[in-house]
């Protein structure tokens, strides 16, 4: 759907995953090797995908992935959905530094929470603030449409950057446009720092 929605932009993605365990029991993120460019062969690569997701979703491993695709080249923005996830404290901190290392690269993060769970909400709104990012929580049961519109908004921002965005026009691109001006924490480095910073939010 976002390739629908951004067509004929150009746009290039890479899809990740969480695979099965591997024989530590630990499961990994997976991410293409190659960046793709059709809707058609991307829904090729979901199907065969050995999605194995659970309530397992370690946020610091997507981040960690994206900042390594930003040294290569440049990346408009990394968006990650999830019900929930559940980091360790160093976990959450990690995940903090990959996210101003986005930020300080240019790459805006969107963390859409798909439920109600509380304490998800409070870590994707924290990684929000100090990526500079963009957090939104929808009710898959009775805000498909609300999803749908933001989809969209987010494509054009992502084949486009901000004046894509506003030429897409409709409430979800005002609301998109109105997060990506808020004031964003002061970019921080050390883990000390961002779990001082962590602790004053919470």
């Amino acid at each position: 759907e976002i390739f629908e929605r951004a067509a004929g932009s150009g746009l290039e993605m890479k899809f990740a995953f969480y695979g099965p365990d591997d024989a530590a029991g630990v499961r990994r993120c997976r991410i293409t090797t190659r960046w793709i460019t059709d809707p058609d062969d991307m829904a090729g690569v979901m199907d065969r995908a050995e999605c194995s997701c659970g309530c397992y979703v370690n946020i610091r491993d997507v981040l960690t992935q994206a900042v390594k695709e930003a040294e290569e080249r440049p990346l408009r923005a990394v968006i990650i959905i999830g019900d929930a996830f559940h980091d360790d404290p160093d976990g959450l901190d990690e995940a903090a530094i990959s996210a101003n290392r986005l930020r300080r690269a240019g790459t805006r993060v969107f963390l859409l929470q798909l439920g109600d769970d509380l304490i998800t909400a409070r870590r994707l709104q924290y990684l929000a603030t100090v990526s500079a990012g963009t957090y939104f929580r929808f009710d898959p049961r009775t805000q498909e449409r609300q999803f749908s519109e933001m989809w969209k908004a987010m494509s054009a921002y992502a084949a486009g950057g901000e004046e894509a965005v506003k030429m897409t026009g409709g409430q979800a691109a005002t609301l998109l446009l109105q997060h990506l001006k808020q004031e964003p924490m002061p970019i921080i480095e050390e883990r000390a720092r961002v779990r001082v910073e962590r602790d004053i939010k919470e």
